[in-house]
C-alpha cells in the first residue's frame, strides 16, 4: 500500500516529466523557427536544461527536474555548467523537495538558494468544464490566417507579467509553431 507521501512523489515525477516535455517542445519549435539563434536542450541525469539567447533570461535558460530521477554526481553538475558557460548565461537549477539528497549536497558548495519550486495537484474528477469559466468567455480555434493576431494577443495578454515583450513574442511564436499543425 502506498502512503500519501509516495503518491505525492509519484505525481510530482509525472508533473515534472510533463513540464520537461513542454520545455523541450518549446525549444524545439524555436530551433525550427530560428535555427542560428542557439536554442538548445540538454538532458543530464534525468533533468532538462533549456538554453536560448541570454537576453531572454531565466524563462528560457534554466534546468528543470535536477535529481528527480535519483542520485546525481559532480560530473552531472559539470555537464550542466558547461552547457550554460557555452551559452554565456549563469546556471539556474530548479529542484523540489522530492529531489535526491545528493543534489542538495553538490549544490550547497557553490550555489545559493534563490527560491523554492512547489507543485500542487488537484483531482479533476469534479471539474465542471465550461460551466466553471463563467459567461462572456468564448473559445475558438484559430487558423493560419490568424497567426499574427495570436502573437499580438499573446504579447498583449501577458504584458502585465513584467516580462520583456521580446520574450513574450518568442513564447507566443513557439506556441503557435507547436500547434499550427493541429
Amino acid at each position: 500500500m502506498f502512503s500519501s507521501a509516495d503518491k505525492a512523489a509519484d505525481m510530482n515525477h509525472i508533473i515534472a516529466k510533463a513540464e520537461a516535455i513542454h520545455l523541450e517542445r518549446q525549444i524545439l519549435a524555436l530551433q525550427t523557427l530560428y535555427p542560428t539563434q542557439g536554442y538548445t536542450t540538454k538532458c543530464v541525469a534525468g533533468s532538462t536544461t533549456i538554453l536560448s539567447p541570454a537576453m531572454l533570461g531565466r524563462k528560457l535558460n534554466h534546468t528543470y527536474g535536477f535529481a528527480l530521477e535519483g542520485e546525481v554526481t559532480m560530473d552531472d553538475l559539470h555537464a550542466i555548467e558547461a552547457a550554460y558557460k557555452q551559452n554565456g548565461v549563469h546556471p539556474e537549477i530548479d529542484m523540489c523537495d522530492f529531489a535526491d539528497g545528493s543534489a542538495f549536497d553538490l549544490l550547497s558548495a557553490k550555489y545559493t538558494i534563490t527560491g523554492s519550486l512547489c507543485e500542487y495537484q488537484r483531482s479533476l474528477s469534479d471539474f465542471q468544464g465550461p460551466a466553471m469559466l463563467g459567461s462572456g468567455i468564448e473559445i475558438s480555434k484559430l487558423g493560419p490566417e490568424d497567426h499574427d493576431t495570436f502573437i499580438r494577443a499573446s504579447v498583449d495578454g501577458f504584458s502585465s507579467t513584467g516580462r520583456a515583450p521580446e520574450l513574450l513574442k518568442v513564447l507566443a511564436e513557439s506556441a503557435a509553431a507547436r500547434f499550427s499543425g493541429r
